[in-house]
């Protein structure tokens, strides 16, 4: 028998470049670190998005 997917809210699989992405350490969003990150993906938002606005990202809960 193949490899069988299970499609049940628990532990899923992921792919080795997303395993590797978990592994690394994590950044703080009020430092340096994320602000870099933040001015680099800038670009990319507004040419994804066909804008010259700046693109502001916002975490909520599902209720936000």
């Amino acid at each position: 028998m193949g490899h069988v997917k299970l499609h049940i809210p628990g532990p899923v699989e992921v792919s080795e470049k997303t395993f590797r992405a978990f592994c690394q350490p994590m950044i703080g969003h009020r430092g340096q670190g994320f602000k870099d990150l933040y001015a680099a993906i800038q670009p990319k938002l507004q040419a994804l998005l066909y804008t010259q606005q700046r693109v502001y990202l916002s975490t909520s809960s599902a209720w936000g």
